[in-house]
């Protein structure tokens, strides 16, 4: 049931960005690998497109169905997220009343903190690793997500290559460098995130 809800999120995710996230761009792996400096070209690419189509995946009686040979599914775009949430509620389940949960930067938290202040996330900056450009202050529970051009990503003849691909091009997305949404829960704000940042 926890699959087939993941695989419906992201083709929802998918038509609200007109295609630009994609969960079938699994298969996009072949031509990017973001710990070498490799930029694939237009033919490489070209070849691989026909197999992202979020179209071509179906949900039927708890089967998740590939209609083409060679498609792969990625859930990386929303799964994180959804773990994070997952744990909140075991918490919840625990009687936790105060938590704050970090998956890598994708944040959730349950309750106050002990002391009454706010909880204090913060949001790195693109260009200055280690440095945070911003913080967001929540009290109770809410999830804080980041989508960013600076994680896993490369340079090369100058020009920054990152992990999070347009769909609809096979190649980084380009024009922002991160996308920060607080909402309910980690698993909205990391969908909008993905979408604000496409």
């Amino acid at each position: 049931d926890e699959t087939c809800a993941l695989v419906e999120a992201a083709r929802d995710l998918a038509r609200l960005t007109e295609g630009r996230f994609d969960p079938t761009v699994g298969v996009l792996r072949r031509a990017w690998n973001f710990r070498e400096p490799r930029v694939p070209d237009d033919d490489e690419l070209a070849a691989l497109l026909p197999l992202v189509n979020h179209g071509a995946v179906s949900v039927r009686d708890g089967t998740v169905f590939l209609e083409r040979e060679g498609m792969q599914l990625d859930l990386g775009g929303v799964g994180k997220e959804y773990a994070v949430d997952r744990v909140a509620d075991v918490l919840h389940a625990h009687d936790v009343t105060s938590a704050l949960l970090n998956f890598a930067g994708d944040v959730r938290t349950i309750g106050g903190r002990g002391d009454g202040r706010p909880w204090s996330i913060g949001v790195a900056d693109p260009r200055a690793p280690g440095r945070c450009r911003f913080a967001v202050r929540l009290i109770g529970g809410a999830g804080v997500a980041t989508s960013g051009d600076y994680e896993r990503c490369f340079f090369k003849d100058g020009v920054r290559y990152h992990h999070l691909l347009d769909a609809t091009t096979g190649r980084p997305a380009p024009g922002v460098m991160s996308a920060t949404v607080v909402a309910a829960s980690a698993f909205l704000a990391g969908r909008i995130a993905t979408a604000a940042f496409l």
